[in-house]
């Protein structure tokens, strides 16, 4: 009885990780310590960039908003609509008052 299989590298690391490792070629510790130096570099410059563009949209819609609310306060239509209040509702039309009615319950 006499079985073969194949063993992959990757099975002897996970499994016996105290006893092997797998070593890349040409890959050293200087080589890795640069290669991860500019990644961080890269990435920050990127989230730099990213905090930036969306500083300069934030700040945009601001001057947008402030701008409608100097245009559009003084004007009619930026009053608030509130039914059953007012002189043209139907409940002052009919001589009734113009306070709501009170809640009770949740309606359940």
């Amino acid at each position: 009885m006499s079985t073969v299989t194949a063993v992959e590298p990757q099975w002897l690391a996970e499994s016996g990780s105290v006893f092997y490792t797998i070593k890349e070629k040409g890959y050293g510790r200087q080589t890795k310590e640069s290669t991860q130096k500019e990644k961080t570099k890269q990435m920050e410059l990127e989230q730099a960039i990213h905090a930036d563009r969306e500083r300069q949209i934030r700040e945009a819609e601001e001057g947008k908003r402030r701008e409608r609310l100097k245009t559009s306060a003084n004007s009619a239509l930026a009053r608030i609509a509130t039914p059953g209040f007012g002189k043209a509702s139907p409940r002052s039309m009919m001589g009734g008052g113009a306070t709501p009615k009170p809640r009770r319950g949740m309606g359940f």
